[in-house]
C-alpha cells in the first residue's frame, strides 16, 4: 500500500502524539510540533509544507489523498489532492 506502514524513525526523546491515515498514506504529529508523513504521495499528500518561524502544528487529519494540520497560529493547512479547498484556510 505504498509504504503506509513504513513508520519513519524519530529523533531521541521525540514521540508521536497523534496519527491519522488516508487512502494509502499516514500522517503523524510529533511531540516537538513537527509532522511526519509517509506512504503513497501521488497527489502530494505526504509533502508536508514548511511553517513560518515560531509556528508549530497542533493536530493532524487525513482523508483519501489529502492531509492537513491545525497550526499554533490558528490557521489550518491542507495539502494533497485537495481539489476544492485552498491550501491554507
Amino acid at each position: 500500500t505504498g509504504g503506509q506502514c513504513a513508520v519513519p524513525p524519530l529523533p531521541a526523546g521525540v514521540t508521536f502524539v497523534q496519527v491519522a491515515a488516508g487512502r494509502s498514506h499516514s500522517i503523524a504529529l510529533r511531540s516537538d510540533g513537527l509532522v511526519e508523513a509517509w506512504g503513497a504521495s501521488g497527489a502530494g499528500q505526504t509533502a508536508v509544507p514548511p511553517l513560518p518561524a515560531g509556528v508549530v502544528y497542533t493536530k493532524v487529519f487525513a482523508h483519501g489523498d489529502n492531509s492537513g494540520a491545525l497550526r499554533s497560529d490558528g490557521n489550518r493547512t491542507v495539502w494533497g489532492a485537495n481539489p476544492i479547498a485552498p491550501s491554507t484556510l
